[in-house]
This record gives C-alpha cells, structure tokens and sequence, in this order.
C-alpha cells in the first residue's frame, strides 16, 4: 500500500518540463481526462468509461493540492459518468439516432434560468463551507482551502454542465466554456501547470463541441 501512495503522490515526479516537475498523477490524469472530453464531442459512449479512470486520478491530485471542492466534485463524476454511460447507450423511445443513441437537444428558455440562479447560489454556499471547512473537519482538511469561491464555481458550474451533458443538452458546452476558463486560472495560481494546460486544451474542445454539436442539431431539425 505504501509503493501505491507514493506512485500517486504529487511529488513522484515522471519528468520535467520547462523547469516543471510533473507527476504521474498529473500526467495520467490529464491524458485520461483529454481523451474522455475530446470523445464526448464526439459522441462517442467511451468516454464515460475512460472519464472514470480520469476522475480518480484527478480525485488524488486535487486532495494533495487543497483544493477540495474540486476534489469532491470527482466523486459527482464517477456517478455520472456510470450513469451518462448508460443513458447514452438506452436512450428513451422517440430520442434516439440511427445508432440507437441519445440525440442531441436543448433547454426551454425557463430551464435556463433556474439553472443559471442555481448555479450562483450553490456557489455562494459551497464556497462559505469550504472557505472553514478546514476549521469543521480539521483531522481531515489541516490546511485552508484555496480559492474557495473560484474552486466552488468550478463545482457547482461543473455539475450543472456535466448533468446536461448526460442528456446531450447542446447548453452544456456552454457551460463547461465557462468553467474552463475559471479553472485555467485557479490551477495556473496553484502552479498544477499541466493540468491548467489540460484545461486551456478543454476550453478549445469544448467550443468545438459546441459547434458540432450546434450543426448535428440544426441538421436533424431542418
């Protein structure tokens, strides 16, 4: 168990990169969790099992740098990305393609709302609680959280857009969009270099998703 810890710490460096030290945590990670984003705007179904693997590792990482909203919200993934498997595969009748998968759709103009104000207040909260969260649960979080409120965004924005994603809402690229770019700052700040260029890297896949997606849409309706 203790050659296992230590192949996951931060500080088991595999190589460097311009004077930065990156671990195999960070690097498997990060290759894991690209391929799985690069897939889904795709639509292709194996990037929920490959996003599995993407969010335990990244799960460690977070926690080894403090920043745990993120870390929590890689157990939201792992739920999701078992249950965006199958709802992808075993679309409803009338919502599926000429593959038997799920099609793409949007939100009512209504859902967009609630979801945008939900979005804000989740964030307010989460980010209060994880701001003393060090102070609640000090045997288990001994250092204060970095970046509560930004950190908390990155969750909340998070689960919104990968829920909307598990029913192939084209909102949803919209959403990570946003979220990308919080994120890209917050683990520059936290020097998790790769995984800021991981981010930049989603950021471009997640406009491009956006487009595709758009496109496939607009084909099905006309």
């Amino acid at each position: 168990m203790e050659s296992i810890a230590a192949f996951f710490s931060k500080d088991n460096i595999v190589l460097n990169i311009l004077n930065y030290p990156m671990s195999w945590v960070e690097l498997l990670g990060t290759i894991f969790n690209l391929v799985a984003v690069w897939l889904s705007a795709k639509e292709k179904i194996s990037s929920w099992w490959l996003g599995i693997i993407g969010v335990v590792l990244f799960f460690i990482l977070f926690y080894q740098v403090n920043l745990y909203a993120d870390m929590t919200l890689q157990i939201f993934f792992l739920f999701t990305n078992c249950i965006g498997w199958y709802q992808w595969s075993n679309p409803p009748v009338g919502k599926e393609n000429s593959n038997n998968e799920l099609i793409i759709n949007t939100l009512k103009n209504k859902t967009r709302l609630i979801i945008s104000v939900g979005i804000v207040i989740a964030t307010a909260l989460l980010g209060y609680f994880f701001l003393h969260i060090h102070e609640f649960f000090p045997r288990y979080f001994p250092q204060a959280a970095a970046f509560p409120y930004m950190d908390s965004f990155i969750m909340s924005g998070s689960i919104a857009a990968q829920l909307l994603l598990m029913s192939k809402k084209l909102e949803s690229w919209i959403l990570w969009i946003i979220v990308d770019i919080v994120a890209i700052f917050v683990y520059e700040q936290k020097e998790i270099y790769l995984t800021s260029f991981l981010y930049f890297i989603f950021l471009i896949i997640a406009y491009k998703g956006f487009s595709e997606w758009k496109k496939t849409l607009l084909s099905t309706v006309s």
